[in-house]
């Protein structure tokens, strides 16, 4: 099974299953989280998440964590969509295709 680093690896993701770049954006930050915690599947709290980014050094959407962290709406529903890595694949079709499998 692929763990969470694996998706990080991987180009930015685009067109979602949300269809909103913040919730791509959210997704790669709520990904760093999983890593940071053990790189395992798992469902993060957005608290959880906002103590998980204090270990990421250099997070790739550093300029929107804040914000990021802020939408605990958003958050949650990134989490109830990304619980394994086949609901990451199903999460962006960047993240779908034949180069990065």
């Amino acid at each position: 099974m692929k763990k969470p680093s694996h998706f990080l690896t991987l180009p930015f993701p685009c067109c979602s299953i949300f269809g909103e770049c913040w919730h791509e954006m959210t997704a790669v930050t709520y990904l760093e989280a999983l890593v940071a915690e053990g790189d395992i599947w798992q469902k993060l709290t957005p608290k959880q998440v906002a103590e998980a980014m204090e270990k990421v050094e250099n997070p790739r959407e550093k300029g929107a964590v804040m914000s990021i962290l802020m939408n605990e709406e958003r958050l949650e529903r990134v989490a109830d969509a990304l619980t394994s890595a086949e609901d990451a694949e199903k999460f962006s079709f960047a993240w779908r295709t034949k180069d990065h499998e």
